[in-house]
């Protein structure tokens, strides 16, 4: 578990910080509205609310095993979600979030960090791919927290394990 909250961790942060293919290098990359971004062509059709989806994996019905990355498994479920931006990589657009009616996030981590445009912020956005939620303990939350200078006030409030919610995309679209 540790290891898939570092990878998810380590995957962030190198998308928001590693160098920009150009247009040329990346056609998927060219900021054109209506254009699908990403390493599939996908259409807004049949798309499936972050609501369903977060309930699909709080249930743990229906999932199976995938590699996400080569010696990083999850148990998820492959699908197409839509959902209002609410927030995104300020460098490349290559992670966004939805926001559920319970307030839950779900991160949208583009494959191969590929581009989104950062004019979606804000926009209603189909995104497919496979989704899956990892559960991080009450131990590894304190411990990123005081790495992070947490005082042991802030760190006594730590009193349950945190679910986080992801979709790695192979394909993104805005939805007209």
């Amino acid at each position: 578990m540790r290891n898939l909250v570092l990878f998810s961790i380590v995957i962030l942060l190198a998308a928001c910080t590693g160098p920009n293919k150009s247009n040329e290098e990346d056609k998927n990359a060219a900021p054109q509205s209506g254009k699908f971004y990403g390493l599939k062509e996908i259409n807004a059709a049949d798309a499936i609310s972050s609501d369903s989806i977060i309930s699909i994996l709080d249930e743990d019905k229906k999932l199976s095993e995938f590699e996400i990355e080569p010696g990083v498994k999850v148990k998820g479920v492959k699908t197409k979600i839509e959902g209002k931006i609410i927030g995104m990589c300020k460098m490349s657009g290559c992670w966004f979030n939805f926001e559920n009616k319970a307030g839950k996030i779900i991160t949208i981590n583009m494959r191969e960090h590929k581009e989104t445009p950062k004019e979606w912020l804000g926009k209603i956005v189909a995104a497919e791919g496979i989704a899956y939620s990892e559960t991080i303990s009450i131990e590894e939350l304190r411990h990123a927290a005081k790495a992070e200078g947490a005082s042991r006030a802030d760190l006594a409030k730590i009193k349950s394990p945190q679910t986080n919610y992801y979709l790695l995309a192979d394909g993104a679209i805005e939805k007209k």
